[in-house]
């Protein structure tokens, strides 16, 4: 997890993790996955979703 300063930038253009770091809520993988996707995220994860994430939540072993 990172802290509040390295996530300035992405939350200018992120309305989820904005709302997050708003709401003290971790900035984690899966805390990103699950309110962006309003507590049910997708039930097959594909590329596309995985390039959607912010890129330090990012997972590279997905993106092959």
């Amino acid at each position: 997890m990172a802290n509040k300063t390295d996530w300035e930038e992405y939350r200018k253009h992120d309305y989820t993790l904005n709302w997050m770091m708003k709401n003290d809520i971790p900035v984690t993988r899966e805390n990103y996955i699950f309110h962006s996707y309003a507590g049910k995220p997708p039930s097959r994860w594909t590329h596309e979703h995985e390039t959607q994430l912010p890129e330090p939540l990012q997972d590279a072993s997905k993106l092959d």
